[in-house]
């Protein structure tokens, strides 16, 4: 079986949201052994390809909305109105839910801290001010002290990949277009290979590059080079079941990484487009990946706060099921409503 990407109609009959809140439970999953005092082989990979795959599905969805809509005000708006309505109310979930049933201080001084209106102020502006990651007297005795939403350091990078790819729409998009469309093509071959060769060469020689911007640009870049030239994109299952091939042949090795960066992209679409049946039916409950991702890591350290001998397998279980129940609500009660402001409409 194979198919070009132009050949997809239907742009919503797909597995994003399926892929979206897998990557979310693998992040929650990794979290829970890292929160814990349990150890698994290999337990950061979980969380390193669940952030990939959500810089993929951003980079391929987000550079088709734009240069599909071609309107920079209307990227603008959906993107404020995906990120901001829900991370502004999880913020402040931490702050007067997490935060004072388990501060160590008393709940007058906890409530008289700058820090936590800082905190919520850091939070949901991202740019503007360092990611705050502490709230004062929160699980300061927990295995990893300090932190009430470690997952939060990557939303600063996804709203940076906008602004990139909002400069470039500034040049395109305009009334008398600086660069061209055929121009614009090649600037995301551009950034896109120099980003993954810059990429391969830290990760060659083993240095730290994944929490900066470089891998971002590499990868988001890669997913929106994908829309971009999707004309000449064919989804096979022989590369599909190759690529899986080589990636497990070369687990063990120092170019692992490299390869399945290389990869990652391709894969991604592939299961977001090729498997079909029972399993799209996953669309209709909602995409709750979001929610998953902002609430997990406070609903976990919370656990770990009042179970400190808590297992990483029942720390998952446990966790995955409350923050599973909050995302639902933020999905139905906040992320769905306000997305609806993008036509002016809601439907339940």
């Amino acid at each position: 079986m194979s198919f070009m990407l132009t050949e997809i109609k239907n742009s919503r009959d797909n597995n994003f949201n399926l892929l979206r809140f897998l990557a979310a439970s693998m992040v929650l999953f990794g979290h829970s052994y890292a929160l814990s005092k349990s150890h698994i082989s290999h337990e950061w990979l979980f969380g390193h390809v669940a952030v990939d795959i959500f810089f993929i599905i951003s980079g391929y969805l987000v550079t088709a909305s734009l240069f599909t809509r071609k309107s920079l005000w209307t990227f603008t708006k959906n993107r404020f109105l995906r990120i901001f309505p829900g991370l502004f109310v999880a913020m402040l979930f931490n702050v007067f839910i997490i935060g004072i049933l388990y501060t160590d201080i008393p709940i007058l001084e906890y409530l008289k801290s700058s820090e936590i209106y800082h905190y919520i102020y850091a939070n949901t502006t991202l740019l503007l001010d360092p990611i705050q990651m502490n709230l004062p007297g929160v699980f300061g005795s927990n295995p990893h002290p300090n932190t009430i939403n470690g997952s939060l350091w990557t939303l600063p990078w996804e709203v940076a990949m906008y602004i990139l790819l909002f400069i470039i729409g500034i040049f395109a998009l305009i009334e008398k277009p600086i660069l061209s469309y055929s121009m614009v093509k090649k600037l995301f071959v551009l950034i896109s290979v120099l980003g993954m060769g810059v990429y391969a060469y830290y990760l060659y020689h083993h240095l730290d590059v994944n929490n900066s911007g470089v891998r971002f640009v590499a990868i988001f870049f890669t997913g929106g080079l994908l829309w971009i030239y999707r004309e000449h994109v064919l989804l096979s299952n022989r590369v599909f079941f190759g690529m899986l091939f080589v990636i497990y042949f070369v687990f063990t090795s120092s170019y692992f990484l490299i390869i399945y960066s290389l990869f990652i992209g391709y894969i991604v679409l592939y299961l977001a487009y090729v498997p079909k049946g029972k399993i799209r039916a996953f669309n209709k409950l909602g995409d709750y990946s979001y929610g998953m991702y902002i609430y997990a890591f406070p609903i976990q350290q919370a656990y770990v706060a009042s179970y400190p001998e808590v297992t990483g397998l029942i720390l998952f279980f446990v966790s995955f099921i409350t923050t599973l129940f909050l995302s639902v609500l933020s999905w139905h009660f906040i992320e769905k409503p306000a997305l609806a402001l993008k036509t002016g409409t809601f439907k339940k």
